[in-house]
């Protein structure tokens, strides 16, 4: 029984792992498409469903008060801690005049910087958060079938709401209920886990060309902050295969890449001062690489300062609430 353990908390150990190497580098991914770079279309076919088919990899079902829990404790708290700050730096610098814009903006959760104090990307915390509890109500249904059902009449919601041009939705719960086949994709991965390790290279190296492939050919250029999906069938192929892609990968490399599982250990800090050290940087550089570069230095040195003066506060509960 002892052994059982220990190969129980091992194998969680090596999946914390690879999932924060997987969420470093879909960040990175993240930061890198906000510099405008030539590989857009492809960088917004597949980043922010990578995240929700982690986050359906890790989902597990628990009571609805202890799901609440946890999700306000992840995903609100962060969100209006950094939207907070971020609203007091635009006021400090000169902002004022918007402070009732961008206030309504954060309550609403609408993911642009007309609407938010230069922290937009933090738009998908209230949307995972709407996500995930959707997908909590749907999972406590028993029969899979009608599961399934539930998830494609979902996707197919919001998909009429793009097509129909209907503006965005309080905490993007139209996103939130396109994201519910991804979350679902990860469920189950995490059900055929070992089988898709057995599954060839050359067999997902083919599935991730097939993916790029078919984010290019998609008429349009997807944005899930604004609901924005093109061809709704070419933009699942890519979103899916190429996530699967990289998580297949990240899993082959031995050992794992301590920056990126760092990064991965960071992503909220990153996603909440995204837009500032992209307002920072661009004052010294203007080429998307440089810009991307300097970008991740200063959002590297921002998690060192934010946990030196976390670990300063002598109140543990306090220190618990700004670990994010």
């Amino acid at each position: 029984a002892e052994q059982s353990r220990a190969e129980q908390s091992r194998a969680e150990q090596s999946r914390a792992e690879w999932i924060d190497v997987c969420r470093g580098i879909g960040i990175c991914i993240v930061v890198l498409g906000h510099c405008s770079p030539p590989l857009y279309k492809l960088i917004y076919s597949f980043h922010m469903p990578l995240f929700f088919i982690l986050s359906g990899y890790l989902f597990k079902e628990r009571k609805l008060s202890t799901q609440m829990n946890n999700m306000v404790k992840r995903y609100l708290v962060p969100y209006f801690i950094l939207c907070s700050i971020n609203l007091m730096v635009m006021t400090i610098r000169g902002g004022s005049d918007k402070f009732l814009t961008y206030l309504f903006g954060i309550v609403y959760s609408r993911g642009t910087t007309r609407w938010m104090p230069n922290c937009s990307p933090l738009w998908f915390l209230t949307c995972i958060f709407c996500s995930l509890f959707i997908y909590y109500l749907i999972y406590k249904i028993k029969n899979g079938k009608v599961r399934i059902i539930l998830i494609i009449f979902c996707a197919l919601v919001s998909y009429s709401l793009y097509l129909l041009d209907v503006p965005k939705l309080p905490w993007n719960i139209d996103t939130a209920l396109m994201s519910l086949v991804f979350l679902c994709c990860g469920s189950v991965l995490k059900k055929y886990d070992s089988h898709f390790m057995k599954v060839s290279p050359i067999v997902i190296i083919v599935l991730g060309a097939i993916g790029a492939g078919a984010a290019y050919i998609n008429p349009e250029a997807v944005n899930f902050d604004n609901n924005y999906y093109g061809n709704i069938l070419l933009m699942i192929v890519a979103a899916i295969t190429l996530s699967l892609c990289l998580t297949y990968f990240v899993r082959r490399i031995n050992p794992l890449p301590k920056l990126f599982s760092f990064y991965g250990k960071h992503t909220i800090f990153i996603i909440g001062f995204d837009y500032l050290s992209g307002s920072i940087a661009t004052q010294f550089v203007h080429q998307f690489i440089l810009v991307f570069a300097l970008k991740m230095i200063i959002l590297t040195l921002g998690v060192f300062l934010w946990t030196g003066l976390i670990n300063h506060i002598p109140n543990e509960k306090v220190r618990q609430v700004l670990r994010i």
